[in-house]
This record gives C-alpha cells, sequence and structure tokens, in this order.
C-alpha cells in the first residue's frame, strides 16, 4: 500500500505496528512507525531549539508509546549527551484527546 500510494487505512497500519513489536519484530516495526509518521498518523515532535516535546496521544498502544519514546531520545541523542545543553528541557506529554486521525 505505501509503496504503491494507495490510501493508507491507518487504523490497519497502528495495528500492524503493534503486532510486529509485540512479536519482537523491532526492526520493521520501527520502519512502519516512521513511515506512518511522516504519513501523518501521529503527531509530529513539537518545541523549538530549547525545548522539545513528544506529545503522545491517549490511543497509542505501549509498542507505539515505546517507538515514540525511543524515536525521540535517538532524535535528540546528541543535545541530550552535550554536557552544554543544560540550558535545553525535553518533555514527553502523554495527552488525552479524543481526536483519532483519519485515513
Amino acid at each position: 500500500m505505501l509503496s504503491k500510494n494507495i490510501a493508507v487505512d491507518f487504523f490497519l497500519l497502528r495495528g500492524l505496528i503493534t503486532g510486529l513489536g509485540r512479536s519482537c519484530l523491532w526492526s520493521k516495526a520501527r520502519t512502519y512507525y516512521k513511515t506512518a509518521l511522516s504519513l501523518g498518523c501521529y503527531p509530529p515532535l513539537e518545541g523549538n531549539l530549547r525545548h522539545k516535546i513528544l506529545p503522545i496521544p491517549f490511543y497509542v498502544s505501549e509498542v507505539e508509546m515505546l517507538l515514540a519514546i525511543e524515536l525521540f531520545l535517538v532524535s535528540n541523542a546528541s543535545d541530550i549527551q552535550s554536557p552544554g545543553a543544560t540550558t535545553q528541557s525535553f518533555q514527553i506529554v502523554l495527552k488525552r484527546q479524543s481526536k483519532l486521525p483519519t485515513s
């Protein structure tokens, strides 16, 4: 579906990601998670140079939450490990909202 530009059902894609993670197929789950993120299935990172926020909606599974946190930490690893980054703050925010993404 993804490679042929066919409309993606986000509910099925999220189920696939969760199933792959629960089956310990983390590499494939990561790949599909990154694709789903780029398609707008999940909220993007928020913030600026001094304050970065990862919003996590209430509807994600534990696998999706883990992948979101992992990607957030990896994408900010140099800033987190830098001794001069003490003025930066990083937040992971669990959001309660009733709006689900639509395909």
